[in-house]
């Protein structure tokens, strides 16, 4: 199995070819849907935020908020883990394009809706200014960058929750004596081996599989649901081989 950071999310297909199905296997793939966006509802306790995480789509939602556009919720995503972590107003009017002060005015309105998320964050901050150890809620600590608490505190936090929350589902799989057939895992994305005449049907079992209720801290349950891919493949890019055509589409 091959362990990756979550940067190589950011690679071109043609490097994707380099990971391919054993002799006779296809591969499968799932993700779990809104792993950090729920990790934060968890861990922050905000009932409103954790209604929004899992009825609606928090992306879409962030789209419309920012771009007046839900259909562009995949540009959103950069805004709403940004408002989970602490990114400024000008690093949001960035992403969106406009001036800072309707950035902020934006960010202020949606960060008001959830005043539990927003104490979360502030108190994360604030312990890991005094260098005290953060816990993930998932038994274990991490630490924030020194200098640099206001973004890194809860990114830390969540993300190691998140890691952890991987993790159980890779030991699922392990507990069903399928972890040789992992070939990666990538933040939220797991890629298997999988005999080709079994293929078309095992990534949404596996997925259900290895999908479970979360008793956060908090106390809230939140569900980590895994979605299976679209395609099969013997790469890894042909698993996402509709963006791709649909890009050439677009370029041509």
């Amino acid at each position: 199995m091959l362990g990756v950071r979550k940067t190589v999310t950011g690679l071109v297909y043609s490097e994707r070819d380099v990971v391919l199905a054993d002799e006779g296997d296809l591969l499968v793939g799932f993700d779990y849907a809104g792993l950090d966006a729920r990790v934060v509802a968890g861990l922050s306790g905000d009932p409103a935020y954790a209604e929004l995480v899992l009825s609606g789509d928090i992306h879409a939602e962030v789209a419309e908020i920012f771009f007046g556009d839900r259909a562009r919720r995949d540009d959103a995503k950069r805004i709403t883990h940004g408002l989970n972590y602490g990114a400024g107003p000008a690093a949001v009017a960035k992403i969106i394009g406009c001036d800072v002060d309707t950035a902020e005015h934006r960010m202020g309105g949606f960060l008001r809706r959830f005043p539990q998320l927003a104490r979360w964050q502030a108190e994360l901050r604030a312990a890991g200014e005094r260098g005290l150890p953060l816990n993930t809620g998932t038994g274990r600590t991490v630490h924030a960058h020194a200098g640099r608490e206001h973004t890194t505190a809860a990114a830390r936090v969540a993300q190691g929750a998140a890691t952890d929350l991987v993790t159980t589902g890779l030991l699922t799989l392990e507990d069903a004596g399928l972890l040789d057939r992992v070939r990666l895992c990538v933040h939220d994305e797991l890629i298997l081996s999988w005999p080709a005449a079994a293929a078309e049907a095992a990534g949404t079992e596996l997925a259900s599989h290895v999908s479970f209720d979360w008793a956060s801290p908090s106390r809230l349950t939140i569900p980590i649901v895994a979605v299976a891919h679209g395609h099969t493949g013997l790469r890894w890019s042909d698993l996402y081989r509709q963006q791709r055509w649909g890009a050439w589409r677009t370029e041509g």
